[in-house]
């Protein structure tokens, strides 16, 4: 739990209230104020955000730019999904 202002942070329920009310906030929201709130007073770089944000976003993406020319290919021989 952190609490920082009115806020406390709850990430390892994805959960963020204000004054005991949960604020409504998306997965990658709460990603990244838990990376912000645990390095509070830090600057926080953004090698740090992908390694500990984004570091599956880019993983998928990454996949998706190596098979789609495979996919192509084989679909320009004939191949069917």
């Amino acid at each position: 739990m952190i609490a920082f202002g009115p806020f406390v942070l709850i990430p390892s329920q994805q959960l963020l209230l204000k004054s005991d009310q949960q604020v409504q906030m998306g997965t990658r929201a709460i990603e990244i104020l838990t990376r912000l709130a645990e390095r509070a007073g830090e600057i926080v770089s953004k090698e740090d955000f992908i390694a500990r944000v984004w570091i599956n976003d880019a993983l998928d993406m990454l996949v998706d730019v190596l098979t789609a020319p495979l996919m192509a290919r084989l679909t320009s021989v004939g191949w069917k999904r």
